[in-house]
């Protein structure tokens, strides 16, 4: 505690099992508490054991104070959750980074693998901060969590005898138990926390599991990022992730998977990495979300939200700005005419998956865009990569529950994953736009659309 830790190499192999509360494994701290760190350099391997919590390359568990300095880590890093190359768990205003133009004199070089709360930099940050940050190693979550997936939906119900259909408020609708990782190519999980000049080129992916012949074989968990996992209430400036490849279950974007509460991503890219998922998993199978309201609708599909930039983002105040996507977006390919579950993965954007916002798109609020007075969902944004999907496929947004999008455009081809054809299955409606895949009909949800265009092939 309170103490200082300056020009340290380790050059050994540590190994333990971390717990709760002040534990930690590091590769030259285990736990540091308001502690001024700087110019450590980790080359041994770092391994938590089994089920071991708060593991890094450099610091385990870091409470306040700062890492500063040439810091890297030259050891690959194992274990169980809050896994980091450089910081296991980053809590109570720690701090990351240096100030002014010293770039990624902060860096992560090997490869980083835990079951969930998995980062090249930092497994968890709260409250916290990362700045002038890179990592080039690979992330792998080996397992994952389960939590609630929310959405909304319209609430619409058949009166006088099934003649006339009425729309009730919009309403929040869960799937429960769904396997989530939280893993970045930065943090793998951020909460009230700041990210800034961070740059990603190793590959953030999940286990995977062998399915059956209707199946395929997919990926085990959701909520990837190239740069964060899962964002909430956090600020994410001037990112980068690049010549990579991002994969997980559900949730999959080039700088965030999952994007919610205050959260803000401006001046980000994905610039090159090719982006995936194949379908959200829950301990029975493949998750499942309603598209419609209206009672007797088919239409629902498995949860995807894949995005250049952002998987989905949910709530109202989220958003992207001044960001944009220059690589591949895509649900898994169909071969032939056998179409498996792991290839109906929806909502595809060059921007942004999925938005889902219980704010409804009214004639004031494009009003407010248009002078200036309110921020759009996703503004000032773009994508030049090319977009495939199964339904739901936008060059900006594959689908929106209210939400909306300003000074945006697409120059990406889009093209569906499927065809119809006589001797298959595939005849359900695909739903793919220039700017937005889909928009929720039957509902009160109402999506803004001003001042964008596409030039992209569909």
């Amino acid at each position: 505690m309170n103490s200082t830790i300056e020009n340290i190499t380790n050059t050994a192999s540590v190994s333990g099992k971390g717990g709760e509360g002040d534990n930690g494994i590091g590769g030259i701290v285990g736990y540091a508490g308001y502690t001024t760190m700087s110019g450590l350099i980790n080359i041994g391997t770092i391994t938590g054991e089994e089920d071991s919590v708060n593991v890094g390359g450099i610091v385990g568990n870091m409470l306040g104070g700062t890492l500063t300095g040439e810091t890297y880590n030259l050891g690959s890093v194992t274990g169980g959750w809050n896994i980091g190359g450089i910081a296991g768990q980053m809590t109570y205003d720690a701090k990351i980074g240096n100030d002014g133009d010293d770039a990624f004199q902060i860096y992560n070089q090997l490869n980083v693998d835990g079951e969930y709360n998995v980062g090249g930099i930092a497994g968890t940050l709260s409250d916290s901060t990362i700045t002038n940050a890179a990592n080039y190693g690979n992330v792998t979550a080996t397992g994952f969590t389960k939590e609630a997936y929310q959405y909304h939906k319209g609430n619409a119900v058949w009166i006088n005898n099934n003649k006339d259909l009425k729309i009730d408020d919009n309403s929040l609708a869960y799937v429960s138990g769904v396997h989530v990782a939280n893993t970045g190519g930065i943090v793998g999980s951020a909460n009230g926390s700041e990210l800034s000049k961070v740059e990603n080129t190793g590959n953030v992916t999940t286990s995977t599991t062998q399915g059956d012949a209707q199946t395929g074989n997919y990926y085990n968990a959701g909520n990837i990022g190239g740069i964060v996992g899962r964002a909430e209430n956090t600020i994410i400036n001037n990112a980068e992730n690049k010549e990579n490849f991002v994969a997980g279950a559900h949730n999959v974007g080039g700088v965030a998977g999952f994007l919610t509460g205050t959260s803000n991503i401006n001046v980000a890219s994905n610039n090159g990495g090719d982006i995936t998922a194949t379908g959200a998993r829950t301990d029975s199978g493949f998750a499942r979300e309603y598209v419609r309201g209206v009672p007797g609708s088919n239409e629902n599909f498995i949860i995807g939200n894949i995005g250049g930039v952002v998987g989905y983002i949910f709530g109202e105040d989220a958003k992207v700005q001044n960001s944009g996507n220059r690589g591949t977006v895509h649900s898994a390919e169909i071969k032939g005419t056998t179409v498996l579950e792991t290839a109906q993965a929806a909502n595809v954007g060059g921007v942004v998956g999925k938005i889902s916002s219980e704010t409804i798109g009214t004639q004031e609020i494009l009003e407010k865009i248009a002078e200036g007075k309110l921020t759009a969902t996703v503004s000032n944004s773009y994508n030049t990569g090319d977009v495939r999907g199964y339904t739901g496929v936008g060059g900006v947004v594959g689908q929106m529950f209210n939400g909306s999008i300003s000074g945006s455009y697409n120059l990406g081809k889009l093209e569906a994953t499927r065809t119809v054809d006589a001797s298959s299955t595939m005849k359900e409606s695909l739903n793919m736009g220039g700017i937005v895949g889909d928009t929720s009909e039957e509902s009160k949800a109402r999506a803004v659309i001003y001042d964008v265009y596409n030039a992209g092939q569909i």
